[in-house]
């Protein structure tokens, strides 16, 4: 008779199980506490993320972006520690998240998938009603998935992680429908492993009863001890099944008995090792069994964790895990030491192999190997009983110094003493040069910042050039210079594929721009090039600029918000602009009270200077760029202005500013890095290609066209409710007012008048960008309190925002009046007719 296979409920002692739960938990309260906090903090950090999204004051864009931040700095935070992963917002909600927003703007749905998604977050009252909002949210993803191709239909079931878990944010006793607690539910028996799909509605109702019942059998009264235990479970799951299951034979299954003696295996290793290494190394490591089956022995406050694995190919390896080293730390003097301490121990332990963050082995790592996450193994031969233990011991005692000597630069926040301003013992020596205009020696004095006294005519050099001074050698330090070149040479790590997409649909979110040109432009920043953007007026150009830059040099692209995404500069170009006001120069002032008072000069840094030291500032500490955003660039006259600077950018080898000039003890050079953004009109494309090739050769130069009629008609009402949030949009993203409705369509059709024809271009016409019409419904929407008439309220905003770009273009002109004659859609707009034809000279 063949032997009856049991039940998983029946092959686990829940009650026997629970007590060694709570047992651990009080052997180890700085684990227990540690899941305290970490629950506590993220709730702390989703609940107000929540509400804003809840009450409208973020949109699903940022709402998005900010959930998939606080997603990866928990991961980052909790990688390798024995911490709880359970409020952290899992990848799969996050990604399907992130997918649906994407479908959603894709679809052109984003105002409804919002009001489905805010319908379905808020916490119900009853389970009856859970079940309500449940199978409304799914009938509105049923509904956008016919909307889609197959392959990038949206899987319903992700939707219950996602719903459950932002209810538990708001009332704990919602337990979070997700894989680990459900896999147990099954185990005990509690829920159907067969039950079928069944909807949304039924397969949460399901999970929750079970939960429940679960918890009264076992008389746990507080759910997050429940959702605690549950995960312990699975942890000892993993100890118990996967660790060391490796070191069978290729191709063969365990069997139960062998299944049993690696579960002994892996909870004795636990167990020995931990007290084995504080009586060796006097130090008490938290042990914990990650997803992967790695066995893990690490200090909160380290960088590294002792770890021991078992391969795929059934070999067991032990050694070290890193988690990386920060870029611009690592391109110090710190850096190369550590580099060559590292190839010196593998040189003089070959049983160690370096490997990669992919898990690649490699023979004798880089710098740039060190900025990911990183092992030292070495293999280990079989062995059992203690001498596996003390093998093991033996091998970290020598390797945990090393780790710790390894890491130890990198473990705080590097402080370079080269980038600072000059203390007053070296600004007191005294700095000679000539004032162009009054021949006066100046010689700098002790404040800060560097100020510069009237002094007794002397030997002087001329000032006429910010490069004509090099800084005397009281005030340069070699080795300072030495270390802020090695971080203006950072490279910073290109976009990720998953960065793009998100950078992707944050500006798409906000501007009229294709896919193509914004990876056009992603391209040729990384490629080393600065950007002159032009277009017509209204374009957005400037705008763009600002996204892009903010997004581009923070330190997660993609996933900033704008209000966070402002590391760079943003100047507007005048006429009067020089040298001067570029790299800087000499400026009067006056010092003193009273009668005391004197004249003394000080050296201005200018925009460019300023940028780039903010560049040089931003690499050090988080190894992403600053950018110089320069509005209306061709207004600057370029020779006066940019003439040494053009040589710079390309000769980045020279110094922008020599040390004293700015209070430093290094010079300023520009970072490789370091890009700037211009923006021009199209009106001035004349000027544009007059400017010489020493301009053109280094900006690449891209044009911001007018966007497809359709998309920036579909496109108005949401850039309307972003500057007017009280305005209200209907399902399908268009205003609900019909009065708004009929005004932007007769502001369709007007504009489409105005512009050129794309098909015949020379019919004529005036580019004028998305930005009046924007502005132009704005106006109409606030003068539904000021007008009777809406059409009166459209005429004004036209004559207001748009006829002004019209002067001097009478093919536009004309189109125009076509477009308002008598015969026409829109020719209840006499005064607008009447205006167009005062423009003409037509009475």
């Amino acid at each position: 008779m063949a032997k009856k296979k049991l039940s998983w409920q029946e092959t686990l002692n829940w009650q026997a199980a629970l007590a060694r739960y709570r047992e651990e938990r009080a052997a180890e309260p700085r684990f227990y506490y540690g899941e305290l906090a970490d629950r506590g903090r993220s709730l702390a950090e989703l609940r107000p993320l929540l509400e804003n999204f809840l009450q409208n004051r973020t949109n699903l864009a940022d709402f998005t972006r900010q959930l998939a931040r606080q997603s990866r700095q928990e991961v980052s935070a909790s990688r390798g520690r024995q911490t709880s992963r359970y409020w952290r917002f899992h990848s799969a909600g996050r990604l399907f998240l992130e997918s649906f927003f994407k479908q959603s703007g894709q679809t052109g749905r984003l105002n409804a998938a919002s009001l489905a998604l805010q319908n379905m977050l808020v916490a119900p009252a009853t389970l009856d009603a859970a079940g309500q909002r449940l199978e409304a949210f799914s009938q509105f993803l049923s509904e956008l998935n016919n909307e889609l191709p197959r392959s990038e239909e949206l899987k319903p079931g992700l939707a219950l992680y996602l719903a459950s878990y932002f209810w538990a944010v708001q009332q704990p006793e919602w337990p979070v429908y997700e894989r680990v607690a459900r896999e147990q539910l099954e185990r005990s028996g509690s829920l159907n492993r067969d039950l079928p799909d069944s909807g949304l509605a039924a397969q949460y109702s399901s999970f929750y009863l079970a939960y429940t019942r679960l918890a009264g059998e076992l008389e746990i009264y507080n759910h997050w001890e429940l959702e605690s235990f549950l995960h312990w479970l699975a942890r000892r799951d993993l100890a118990a099944g996967r660790l060391l299951r490796s070191q069978a034979p290729a191709g063969s299954s365990p069997s139960r008995g062998s299944t049993r003696r690696l579960r002994s295996r892996t909870e004795e290793l636990a167990s020995l090792i931990g007290p084995e290494l504080k009586s060796q190394l006097g130090i008490v490591f938290l042990p914990t069994v990650n997803e992967s089956g790695r066995l893990l022995f690490a200090e909160t406050d380290r960088p590294f964790r002792l770890e021991l694995r078992a391969g795929q190919d059934g070999a067991l390896r032990a050694g070290a895990n890193f988690d990386g080293f920060n870029p611009a730390s690592l391109a110090t003097a710190a850096g190369e030491v550590a580099l060559l301490d590292l190839q010196g121990f593998l040189n003089t332990r070959p049983e160690y192999r370096f490997y990669d963050a992919s898990f690649a082995e490699k023979a004798l790592p880089e710098i740039k190997d060190l900025e990911d996450e990183f092992w030292l193994l070495r293999s280990l031969a079989a062995q059992r009983g203690n001498i596996m233990v003390e093998s093991l011991v033996s091998e970290w005692r020598l390797l945990y110094p090393f780790a710790c000597r390894l890491s130890a630069p990198f473990s705080e926040e590097p402080a370079f003493e080269t980038i600072r301003e000059v203390t007053p013992e070296i600004v007191s020596r005294e700095e000679s040069f000539e004032y162009a205009e009054s021949g006066d020696t100046l010689r700098a004095v002790a404040d800060e910042p560097a100020v510069y006294s009237v002094a007794e005519p002397g030997a002087s050099e001329a000032l006429d050039s910010p490069y004509a001074s090099p800084a005397p050698a009281s005030h340069r330090d070699e080795a300072a210079n030495e270390e802020v070149w090695r971080i203006d040479r950072i490279k910073p790590k290109p976009l990720s594929p998953d960065q793009l997409e998100a950078l992707t649909v944050y500006i798409k979110d906000r501007l009229l721009i294709s896919n193509e040109k914004i990876a056009e432009l992603v391209t040729h920043l990384e490629a080393g090039r600065s950007l002159l953007l032009y277009g017509p007026p209204g374009s957005g150009k400037t705008r763009l600029a600002r996204l892009l830059a903010g997004q581009m040099c923070s330190i997660d692209p993609g996933w900033a918000t704008e209000n966070e995404a402002t590391n760079y500069t943003l100047a507007t170009a005048t006429a009067e602009w020089s040298q001067y006001d570029t790299i800087g120069g000499i400026r009067p002032g006056l010092a003193g009270e009273g009668d005391g008072k004197g004249l003394f000069y000080y050296f201005e840094p200018g925009v460019v200077a300023r940028a780039a030291a903010a560049c040089e500032e931003s690499l050090r500490r988080t190894a992403r760029p600053h950018f110089l955003i320069i509005d209306e660039f061709n207004r600057a006259n370029q020779d006066r202005a940019f003439g040494e600077l053009f040589t710079l950018l390309e000769y980045r080898d020279r110094p922008l500013l020599p040390a004293a000039r700015m209070g430093r003890i290094a010079d300023l050079y520009i970072p490789d890095a370091f890009r700037i953004i211009g923006t021009l009109n199209a009106d001035d494309r004349n000027t544009l290609y007059e400017m010489g090739l020493a301009l053109r050769r280094r900006f690449a130069l891209v044009e911001i066209g007018l966007p497809d009629p359709l998309e920036e008609r579909r496109f108005l009402p949401k850039a309307v409710k972003a500057r007017l949030a009280s305005i209200e949009l209907s399902s399908n993203g268009d205003f609900t007012d019909p009065a708004l409705t009929s005004a932007a369509d007769k502001l369709a059709l007007f504009i489409r008048a105005v512009r050129p024809d794309r098909e015949n271009p020379a019919s004529g016409g005036k580019e004028v960008g998305t930005a009046p019409l924007i502005e132009s419904l704005l106006f109409c929407a606030v003068a539904a309190t000021y007008y009777n008439d809406p059409t009166e309220a459209l005429e004004d905003a036209i004559m207001a925002n748009i006829l002004p770009q019209l002067e001097g273009a009478s093919q536009a002109i004309k189109r125009a009046l076509t477009a308002v004659s008598p015969s026409e859609p829109l020719a209840e707009m006499e005064r607008l007719r009447a205006a167009l034809q005062r423009m003409t000279g037509l009475f």
